[in-house]
């Protein structure tokens, strides 16, 4: 649940150790917070008629910024330290979907960790049978990546990109930066290739974009061997042009430079 969304008393807060201080920026304090509850022997109420005020954001803009990172890592950061305290064996699913926040540290969680034992808080098994029974109707535990980050084209400084396209937009390749966004990608074992909620999928011969439903079922897959990047039903082979920095699909060729990809996770991150 979001912060603003809900109130509690002060007293209570600082019973349950108030914000972790190693969360820094924004991001994470909402999921850190609702764990304790839940996990900690607390519970939700809900108050017919009720208003909680809450200090928004000015016309839409943070009134801060994140020094020596993006706002991006600063949250990643932070989730990372909520997961690695609260989620147990929950988190490979976290780390599953943003494998990118392993490339960051989090910091020391001792106390995080002492605070949880000392309360005898419960695991996180708990909390996904007790709490939220119902979660995986709605959102399915993700799939293992086969491979992800940037997917450079052979020989070229080319990487797969959205170019800041949204649903329905179209894939391209730009210049290689190696700081993921909009050139982080995974291909899960589930034969899914992503970009964070978005799926890649071929529409005459065109890579585009939709929003990834747990149902539609896809066919990529990657040949570690020829570095083709292809859809298993159809025989196509995910081919760049340099000229026109477009993506395209064609019929598999392992003569064909243009149709090999690889794919490192090094990223720059903070």
């Amino acid at each position: 649940m979001a912060g603003g969304l809900f109130a509690m008393s002060r007293d209570y807060f600082f019973e349950l150790g108030a914000y972790d201080p190693g969360l820094e920026v924004w991001g994470g304090e909402n999921f850190e917070l609702s764990f304790k509850i839940w996990q900690c022997g607390g519970s939700m109420l809900w108050v017919p008629c009720s208003r909680v005020g809450h200090v928004y954001r000015i016309l839409g803009k943070v009134p801060y910024r994140a020094p020596n990172a993006s706002m991006t890592q600063w949250s990643l950061r932070n989730y990372r330290r909520v997961v690695e305290v609260w989620m147990d064996d929950y988190k490979e699913y976290f780390y599953r979907s943003k494998p990118e926040s392993q490339l960051l540290t989090f910091g020391d969680i001792s106390a995080q960790l002492e605070f949880k034992e000392k309360h005898q808080c419960k695991n996180f098994h708990y909390f996904m049978t007790e709490v939220a029974p119902d979660l995986l109707d709605t959102y399915p535990l993700p799939a293992a990546n086969i491979g992800w980050g940037e997917i450079r084209g052979d020989g070229s400084n080319l990487c797969i990109d959205t170019m800041g396209s949204r649903e329905g937009g179209r894939v391209g390749v730009s210049a290689c930066h190696g700081q993921g966004g909009n050139q982080l990608f995974r291909i899960t074992a589930d034969n899914e290739f992503r970009v964070h909620e978005l799926c890649l999928y071929e529409i005459q011969l065109e890579v585009k974009l939709r929003r990834c439903d747990g149902q539609t079922r896809y066919s990529w897959n990657y040949d570690v061997e020829k570095r083709h990047l292809y859809l298993e039903d159809k025989n196509l082979c995910l081919e760049f042009d340099t000229g026109r920095h477009r993506l395209g699909l064609q019929k598999c060729d392992d003569a064909n430079a243009k149709q090999k990809w690889a794919i490192n996770n090094k990223l720059r991150m903070v």
